[in-house]
């Protein structure tokens, strides 16, 4: 049934899906650490208070800078969705590529085989990498006054926490 079965075969494998991964999963843990560091600090009252002053230290960091107005914003999301199409482009472009090859060669062809893989992987990279830009911290986000809204909205939440305590 199991065609392979050295431990060398599934290694590989299994070493080849975990370099593959690294990289989104590493990106899902950096996105949801706030959200999981705001649900332990609203567990206990010392966490809680720490939690609000490193916010507000957070805060006071981002309003050293001005903030951009709402058509900046607007115009630098803008690029970034640019940035993001062209990408998903790219990854389009590649499964076209893909699927002529398939069907001007042999699909059980190792060549095929490996220009698939390349291609999977390629994919999954431009998934991480539209994430990646998606998500990152960069110029807009210190800068936003959406994203300085957004904290001061978590500060004022967990201060009515605190304040319940």
């Amino acid at each position: 049934m199991w065609s392979h079965r050295d431990l060398g075969w599934w290694g590989f494998w299994i070493g080849l899906v975990a370099l593959v991964l690294a990289f989104p999963l590493s990106l899902l843990a950096n996105m949801i650490t706030p959200v999981v560091q705001n649900w332990i600090a609203k567990r206990g009252l010392a966490s809680l208070v720490k939690r609000i002053a490193t916010l507000e230290a957070q805060l006071a960091e981002f309003e050293k800078d001005p903030a951009i107005d709402e058509v900046d914003d607007h115009i630098l999301w803008g690029l970034k969705r640019a940035e993001m199409t062209a990408i998903g482009v790219g990854s389009t472009v590649m499964l076209v590529l893909l699927f002529a090859v398939e069907m001007l060669t042999d699909a059980n062809s190792e060549r095929f085989k490996v220009f698939a893989t390349i291609v999977l992987i390629g994919l999954l990279m431009d998934l991480a990498l539209i994430l990646r830009l998606r998500y990152e911290r960069d110029f807009r986000y210190f800068r936003s006054p959406r994203s300085r809204k957004a904290m001061r909205t978590a500060i004022e939440e967990l201060k009515k926490i605190r304040d319940s305590w």
